[in-house]
């Protein structure tokens, strides 16, 4: 898990444009993964999303972020990138880009990620935290305190992981917007629709939402 904040170019997500058609853009959060996991309600839509990308319709992504969401059936910090993949996998979505994900010291994995301006990551990060979570310290330590844990707990474990949840989301939303990609699909819209955010250019929609524009 590892990598310190640095500097480097946005990536080109190849299938963005195919010859003069442009195809909009859809980025997956985690919460479209588990839902399609659990056969949820909201699943039938992604699925056609997805099928929408196969059909070079439009271009799907995963937000490479989700690696270090909590492990299936768990509330602690997976102990490899390579869960992330069988979990794709086992989706069938291998072929769906990855969209990446700043590198952050203990909340990602080394070669899965990229560098950014630190004066910019952190400009945004803090941006997209208060307008997402003003309830949840951004700061880890401040959430320690909050919450009457210990100092000294570790950030992988379980007890962290509602810090954790909020931290992927803020990430999954600031790689997004980053990569310059059109809609993120989430199932929690409500939490990315408020002004701070709307702001940044975040154009937040539910899969079924998603789906009309397909």
């Amino acid at each position: 898990a590892e990598a310190s904040v640095k500097e480097q170019e946005t990536q080109e997500f190849p299938g963005s444009v195919r010859g003069e058609v442009y195809l909009p853009t859809f980025s997956l959060d985690w919460n479209c993964a588990i839902s399609v996991e659990n056969g949820e309600a909201s699943s039938p839509d992604i699925l056609q999303l997805v099928s929408a990308h196969k059909q070079k319709r439009v271009d799907v992504a995963v937000l490479q972020t989700s690696a270090s969401e909590n492990m299936k059936g768990s509330r602690s910090f997976p102990p490899s990138y390579i869960n992330f993949e069988k979990r794709l996998s086992a989706l069938g979505w291998t072929d769906l880009p990855r969209v990446p994900t700043p590198g952050v010291w203990g909340l990602t994995f080394w070669d899965q990620c990229f560098y950014v301006d630190e004066v910019q990551y952190g400009s945004r990060i803090s941006a997209i935290w208060s307008g997402v979570f003003p309830n949840i310290p951004q700061d880890f330590g401040a959430y320690l305190a909050q919450r009457g844990f210990s100092a000294n707990m570790n950030l992988s474990s379980a007890p962290a992981s509602k810090w954790r949840n909020a931290w992927c989301d803020v990430h999954s939303a600031y790689s997004h917007l980053h990569a310059g990609r059109d809609y993120f699909v989430s199932l929690n819209t409500n939490d990315f629709k408020g002004p701070a955010v709307a702001a940044l250019g975040l154009r937040a929609l539910t899969p079924t939402e998603a789906i009309a524009l397909v």
